[in-house]
């Protein structure tokens, strides 16, 4: 795709002139909007733990159901070392996906007690670390072990004053999310709507944590495709000036061709005399 794209096709040498993370990146986050296909498959393939969250039975979800154990309390925890490669896919692409998940607790018999957000802002993992650590049902599922007044967890070793102190806070806080008779429901934190869509998962992939200043205003000026991508280069210092080929070693000499000064993009477009008169 990258010697497509440069134009770098048979005999004939182009080079790439901005790497696949700036390429692959929206137009909304300053990139060129080329789609990332590795991220598009895991935003494609985290929409397996849709499916399975759906009331109605299908085929497939049957099969998976079948094959593998998805009900350990859910989806997102199935082991996967006997998996297939397509479950092991599959797995990659929902782990990515659960950080982005709460629970709304019914029955509590689909919610990791300690993994999955559900009381809170934060798993109980994260709050609690300390018992977590030292607890011997570490994947348990809070239907297993609590009934909304009675707390059932073993721990390996005798618990400290703070351990104490901790088990109270824990009791007191998850006493906040009562148990009803409902099935426990997967919110996706990234639509208002919380249901999980591929669109909003793949923005979040797609978006590395870092926002062009510019944003998409560059693409919503009125001029060619080709003048775009163009611009969009020498915002990123991309563009073949002199002093950009001769990193790639191709030149030694980076004197601008109108006057004796190293010609670099920021030279070139506006302080080079001779060529703002062009």
């Amino acid at each position: 795709m990258a010697h497509f794209l440069w134009g770098n096709m048979g005999d004939q040498h182009k080079f790439h002139l901005a790497k696949w993370g700036l390429v692959s990146r929206k137009k909304d986050f300053g990139g060129l909007g080329i789609p990332n296909i590795r991220d598009y498959n895991m935003a494609l393939l985290a929409s397996w733990g849709k499916r399975s969250f759906r009331n109605n039975s299908g085929d497939s979800k049957n099969v998976i159901a079948y094959k593998y154990d998805v009900t350990c309390p859910n989806i997102f925890w199935t082991k996967t070392k006997f998996g297939s490669p397509f479950w092991k896919s599959v797995s990659w692409a929902l782990q990515a996906s659960r950080n982005f998940y709460h629970w709304k607790i019914g029955n509590g018999a689909n919610i990791s007690l300690w993994h999955d957000v559900w009381a809170g802002e934060c798993s109980l993992k994260v709050r609690f670390w300390k018992l977590f650590e030292i607890c011997n049902q570490q994947e348990c599922a809070v239907a297993q072990v609590w009934d909304g007044v009675t707390l059932r967890l073993t721990f390996r070793r005798c618990v400290d004053h703070s351990g104490i102190s901790d088990w109270g806070m824990l009791i007191n806080h998850i006493k906040n999310y009562p148990l009803c008779d409902s099935l426990d429901t997967p919110v996706w934190d990234l639509e208002s709507k919380g249901i999980y869509s591929v669109k909003s998962f793949y923005k979040c992939i797609n978006l590395g944590g870092v926002v062009s200043p510019f944003g998409d205003s560059l693409w919503k000026t009125l001029c060619p495709q080709k003048i775009h991508v163009f611009l969009c280069l020498c915002l990123y210092n991309k563009s073949l000036t002199r002093d950009n080929v001769a990193k790639r070693k191709t030149i030694e000499d980076k004197s601008c061709l109108f006057c004796s000064e190293d010609e670099s993009i920021q030279h070139l477009f506006f302080e080079c005399v001779n060529s703002n008169m062009i």
